[in-house]
C-alpha cells in the first residue's frame, strides 16, 4: 500500500476505510510518525464501515461458529436433509455437521442468487428447511446472522450522510461492488484504486524453501551490519504455520531479534497437546505409546516426576499394549498388582501407582463421558490436582496457554447456554475440536525489540523500508472469494459470483514504498510449487539474484584457537557461542571417560549400588559373566546403568517371546512325559507325536490371546514355521536321551559365595534358570538349552579353546555347573538344541578331567572379573569381533563418548 496517496486522502479530510482493522490502525501509525496528529475514526476498517447502514440490531447478539454448529445438530436429530446428507451414509452425520453449519450464513444469498431456480430440487428443499428453521432459532434466541443484513441508506446516521469516504485499495475488498450496488452508489463514498506495477519488484526464485529462508536472511544480517534499524526491516509469510519455525532457527543462526506479529496455532503449546491428548488417551484406551507420549513430555510441569517415570517403565517392561474403558481386563491394573510382589518396597510403589492409574484413568473417563459444563469443569479439576502443583508456572508459557484453553472452553460453555442447550453428546470433543484454528502467543513470544514478521495477507498495508515478502508461490498467495461455494459445479461461474482477489493483494504489497524483496522455492516441504501468475504475465521473474556479501570464513575463531593467523571475517554469534562452549567441555580433556579410564575409587561404592543386592553381594550370571568378558563397559551399560537393547525388526514379531513360547512348549511337554510315563521311551514315539502337537496347538492359542499377542498374520507364521522344527525332537530324543528321565525344568538355581585376595573379600552370588535337566544312568545329569535359532557353540572350538589358551568360549555351561554343585549334582554332559538346526549340539561330554580344567577356569574368570568390578574398570576392548554387532556401539565409539 502507498502511504502517499492515503495521507494525500487525510489531508483532504476524507474518512479512510480499509480492508480490516489492522491496515487502518498501520494507516494511523505511519501517518503519525510523520509529525501529524489525527482522530482515530478517521481510519476505519470495511467491516465498521458496513455496519453504519445495517438497522440496529437493538440487545441482539451476533451469532458464533459454535452456536451454528449446536443448532444443526439439534436440528438434525428432528429433520431430515435429503442433498447434504445421505442415509447412505449415517456414521458421516458428526462430519456433515461441521459442513452444515459453515453453509448457514450463505442461505439468503443462495436464495436471493439466479441459480437458485435451476439447482436440484432436494438441495432447494434443504436450503430452503434450514433457513425457516435457523430463522426461528436466531429469533428465539435473540440472536442475529451478520451474512443476513440488509445494507441502506435510511439507516445511516446524518453524520454518515454529511461525511466523505474513501475506500482504499477498493479491489481488495471482497463483495465491495455488490454491497455499494445495493447503497446506489452514494456520491459521498470514492474508491481508491493500487497503483499500477511498475516493473521495479521482481519474484526471485530458489530451488527450495530452505534455501530462500537461508538467502532472505543473510541479506537481512548484511542490511542490519551496515547500520539498518531492526524497526526498518519487516517479514512476511505466506505459508506462517509452515515457514515459521525454519525462519526462527535461521534468524538464530545470526543472532537476528525477531518478533512474531502473527498468531501460531493453541494446539502446539504444551496446554494444547494436554488437553488434547485427554480426549486421545480416552480414544485409545490407555495404550502404552499414547500414555508414554502423556507422561514423559518435558513441556508439560506434572508433580512426582519420578512416579510417573515408573509408570511407563513397568508398562514397558511387562510389554502393556493398552488398558480398558470399562471391564476388568485392563493390563495396566493387572501388571501393577502388588499382591504379585514379594518384596515390600516393590509393593509399595505398585501399590502407589496403581491407586494413581485407577483415579487417573476415572477422571479420563468421567471427562470424555460428560454432557455438561459442570461435569466437565470437575473432571478437569481432578486430572490439575492430581497431575500438577498449585502454580502452572513451571514452564514458561504454560499458564499462559493454559488460561487460553480455558477460556474458549468458557466461551463454548456461554454459547451453548446462549443456544438454549444444557446437555451434548461428547461434550469433551465437541471442546477439542474447537482448538484447532485458535492462535495463540505466550508473552514470552511477544517482544518489540526484533523484526517484525507478518502472516501474508495481514501485512499488505504495511509500509517498511525493507520489506521481505517470503514463500510466495501460487498455492500460498492465491486467494479466490466464494461466497457461494456449495452450488453444484454444473453451475455457470458468472452465476457463482466468485472474485479472484490475487492479483490485487500482490500489487498492494509490491507498490509500497521502500524496498520490497519478494521470493519462493520451487520446493518446499509439501512439495513442488509454481510462481503466481500475476508475475509471469507482467514478467516479473527475475532472471538472476543480487548477490549479497556471504561470511568468507565463518569458523574464524576456531582456526584462531588452532593457531592459524586469519584476517578480516567474523564467525555468526551462534557459531561463536557454540565454539567457546565446545571449548569447555568436548574440546577440553575429559576428566571422567569410563572407556578408557577406571572410575574414581571414591565413586566405586555408589556405582556399584545398582549392582549388588541388599547383602552387599555383586550379582552375577552367565550372561553378566559372557558380556564382561567380551566387553566390561558393554557390562556396566547393561547392568549398571540398565541400558536395554531394543531390537528393531521389519517383521512385526518379538523374537524373545517367541523362544519363550518354545521354551514353554518342551517344559509342558516334558512334564507330560514324566507324568504319563514316568521317562522318555522311543518305542512311544508315535503318540509322543500326537501330543507334542496338541501341546503345540494349545500354547499357541493361549500365546495368540495374551497381552503379548503378536499379530495375526504372525501367528499363522509362528505355526508354519516352528512347528515342524519342533516336532523334530521326537526323534533326537529318541537317538539321544532314550529311557532317561527329566529332572527338572525351568529350575532356579542359586549360589552365595566369595572370592578372598589380600586386600579385600568381595561377596557376590550367581543365579540362573536351566532350560531342563536330564538324569543319566550313572547317577550324573546332562543340561540342556534350548535355543529359537542355531547353537552358537561347538564341542570342538569349547575344547580347542580350553586345551590351547586356557579361554572359555562360553561361560554358560560352566555357570550351570557351579550352580548345580550348590545342591551335589554334577552336570557330566552339556548341550544345545537349535530349533533351526533340529539337533542336538554338544558342548562337553563325561570328561573328568576337562570337567576339572574347565571349573579352575571359571573360578578364575569370576575372581578376575569381581576384582576389576570392585577396582572400576569397565574399559573398552575394541574389536572387529566384539564390536560389528554390539548394539551400544554409538554410545562408545569414534564420535561417541560416555562421561
Amino acid at each position: 500500500m502507498n502511504i502517499t496517496r492515503i495521507i494525500e486522502e487525510f489531508e483532504k479530510g476524507n474518512i479512510c476505510v480499509f480492508k480490516d482493522e489492522n491496515a487502518a490502525r498501520q494507516a494511523l501509525i505511519q501517518y503519525s510518525m510523520l509529525g501529524n496528529s489525527i482522530e482515530q475514526d478517521r481510519a476505519i476498517s470495511y467491516k465498521i464501515f458496513q455496519n453504519y447502514f445495517v438497522e440496529d440490531k437493538k440487545d441482539k447478539e451476533e451469532v458464533t461458529s459454535v452456536m451454528r454448529l449446536l443448532f444443526v445438530t439439534q436440528f438434525l436429530k428432528n429433520n431430515h436433509l435429503s442433498y447434504f446428507i445421505s442415509d447412505q451414509y449415517s456414521e458421516s452425520i458428526d462430519r456433515l455437521s461441521v459442513f452444515v453449519s459453515k453453509i448457514l450464513p450463505s442461505l439468503k444469498r443462495i436464495k436471493e442468487n439466479v441459480a437458485y431456480n435451476i439447482i436440484p430440487e432436494a438441495m432447494k428443499s434443504d436450503v430452503e428447511l434450514l433457513y425457516v428453521k435457523y430463522n426461528e432459532f436466531l429469533d428465539s434466541r435473540n440472536l442475529y446472522e451478520p451474512s443476513f443484513n440488509e445494507y441502506k441508506l435510511e439507516n445511516a446516521k446524518d453524520s454518515v450522510s454529511s461525511s466523505s469516504y474513501s475506500i482504499i485499495c477498493d479491489d481488495t475488498i471482497p463483495d465491495l461492488q455488490r454491497f455499494l450496488k445495493v447503497l446506489n452508489n452514494p456520491d459521498n463514498i470514492k474508491l481508491i484504486h493500487s497503483l499500477s506495477v511498475d516493473g521495479n519488484v521482481e519474484l526471485e526464485k530458489f530451488e527450495n524453501c530452505a534455501e530462500e529462508n537461508s538467502f532472505q536472511i543473510r541479506r537481512i544480517y548484511h542490511l542490519l551490519s551496515s547500520g539498518v534499524n531492526v524497526e526498518d526491516i519487516a517479514i512476511t509469510l505466506a505459508k506462517f504455520d509452515n515457514q515459521i519455525d525454519d525462519l526462527e532457527r535461521e534468524a538464530n543462526k545470526y543472532g537476528i531479534p525477531i518478533s512474531c506479529k502473527a498468531h501460531k496455532l493453541l494446539k502446539i503449546y504444551p496446554a494444547g497437546k494436554y488437553f488434547s491428548r485427554l480426549n486421545v488417551l480416552f480414544k485409545q484406551r490407555f495404550s502404552l505409546s499414547y500414555m508414554k507420549e502423556f507422561f514423559l513430555d518435558r513441556s508439560l510441569p506434572f508433580k512426582e516426576r519420578g512416579n510417573l517415570r515408573n509408570l511407563i517403565r513397568i508398562g514397558i517392561d511387562t510389554n502393556i499394549s493398552h488398558g480398558q474403558i470399562s471391564g476388568t481386563n485392563d493390563s495396566w491394573e493387572q501388571k501393577l498388582d502388588p499382591s504379585k510382589k514379594i518384596r515390600k518396597e516393590e509393593r509399595e510403589l505398585y501399590t502407589s501407582l496403581l491407586a494413581f492409574y485407577k483415579e487417573f484413568k476415572d477422571a479420563i473417563i468421567m471427562l470424555n463421558s460428560a454432557k455438561t459444563k459442570t461435569e466437565v469443569i470437575g473432571a478437569l479439576e481432578v486430572l490439575e490436582t492430581l497431575l500438577f502443583d498449585e502454580s502452572l508456572d513451571v514452564f514458561d508459557g504454560t499458564k499462559d496457554s493454559y488460561k487460553k484453553v480455558m477460556n474458549e472452553f468458557d466461551k463454548f460453555f456461554n454459547d451453548m447456554e446462549k443456544s438454549g442447550i444444557d446437555e451434548q453428546d461428547n461434550l469433551y470433543s465437541w471442546l477439542i475440536s474447537q482448538l484447532d484454528d485458535v492462535a495463540f502467543s505466550s508473552p514470552q513470544e511477544i517482544k518489540t525489540d526484533g523484526i517484525n514478521i507478518y502472516s501474508y495477507p495481514d501485512s499488505s498495508a504495511l509500509n517498511v523500508s525493507h520489506h521481505f515478502i517470503l514463500g510466495v508461490n501460487h498455492a500460498a498467495t492465491e486467494s479466490i472469494y466464494k461466497p457461494l461455494d456449495i452450488l453444484p459445479s454444473s453451475i455457470e461461474e458468472s452465476m457463482r459470483e466468485e472474485e479472484n482477489l490475487t492479483s490485487a493483494i500482490l500489487n498492494d504489497y509490491i507498490t509500497a514504498e521502500g524496498n520490497v524483496y519478494v521470493s519462493y522455492g520451487e520446493e518446499d516441504y509439501s512439495g513442488s510449487c509454481l510462481p503466481p501468475s500475476f508475475f509471469i504475465e507482467r514478467g516479473l521473474v527475475a532472471k538472476s539474484r543480487l548477490d549479497i556479501p556471504c561470511i568468507s570464513n565463518p569458523y574464524r575463531d576456531e582456526e584462531m584457537f588452532f593457531g592459524k593467523i586469519v584476517d578480516g571475517f567474523d564467525a555468526t554469534p551462534l557459531q561463536r557461542a557454540g565454539f567457546y562452549r565446545a571449548n569447555e567441555n568436548i574440546l577440553s580433556e575429559t576428566k571422567f571417560n569410563m572407556t578408557s579410564r577406571k572410575v574414581d575409587r571414591s565413586l566405586i561404592n555408589r556405582f556399584l549400588s545398582k549392582c549388588v543386592n541388599d547383602r552387599g553381594e555383586i550379582k552375577l550370571s552367565s550372561t553378566s559373566i559372557d558380556t564382561y568378558k567380551t566387553c566390561p563397559y558393554k557390562w556396566s551399560l547393561r547392568y549398571i546403568m540398565n541400558i536395554n537393547d531394543d531390537p528393531f525388526d521389519i517383521v512385526p514379531l518379538d523374537h524373545r517371546e517367541v523362544g519363550s513360547f518354545l521354551h514353554k512348549v518342551m517344559e509342558v511337554f516334558f512334564k507330560k512325559v514324566n507324568r504319563e510315563d514316568n521317562g522318555f521311551f522311543s518305542s512311544r514315539a508315535e503318540i509322543y507325536e500326537e501330543w507334542l502337537s496338541q501341546i503345540f496347538d494349545e500354547e499357541l492359542y493361549n500365546y495368540s490371546q495374551s497381552d503379548k499377542s503378536p499379530t495375526p498374520s504372525s501367528v499363522i507364521y509362528i505355526y508354519y514355521t516352528f512347528k515342524p522344527r519342533v516336532m523334530n525332537i521326537i526323534a533326537n530324543e529318541c537317538d539321544t536321551f532314550d529311557g532317561l528321565k527329566s529332572h527338572g525344568y525351568e529350575e532356579y538355581f542359586e549360589v552365595h559365595d566369595s572370592i578372598v585376595t589380600e586386600e579385600q573379600t568381595i561377596p557376590y552370588y550367581i543365579k540362573g534358570m536351566i532350560d531342563r535337566i536330564v538324569t543319566l544312568q550313572d547317577s550324573g545329569y546332562a543340561v540342556v538349552d534350548y535355543k529359537k535359532g542355531s547353537a552358537t557353540i561347538k564341542e570342538k572350538s569349547f575344547r580347542k579353546g580350553i586345551e590351547e589358551t586356557g579361554e572359555l568360549k562360553s561361560y554358560q555351561f560352566p555357570c550351570y555347573r557351579k550352580l548345580m554343585k550348590s545342591k551335589n549334582m554334577d552336570a557330566k554332559i552339556a548341550a544345545y538344541y537349535g530349533f533351526n538346526d533340529g539337533k542336538y549340539e554338544f558342548v562337553f561330554g563325561d570328561d573328568e578331567a576337562f570337567h576339572k580344567r574347565m571349573d579352575e577356569i571359571f573360578d578364575e574368570v569370576v575372581k578376575q572379573m569381581l576384582i576389576s568390578i570392585k577396582d572400576g574398570d569397565f574399559k573398552t576392548t575394541p574389536s572387529k569381533e566384539n564390536c560389528a554387532m554390539c548394539p551400544f556401539r554409538q554410545i562408545c565409539r569414534k564420535r561417541y563418548s560416555t562421561k
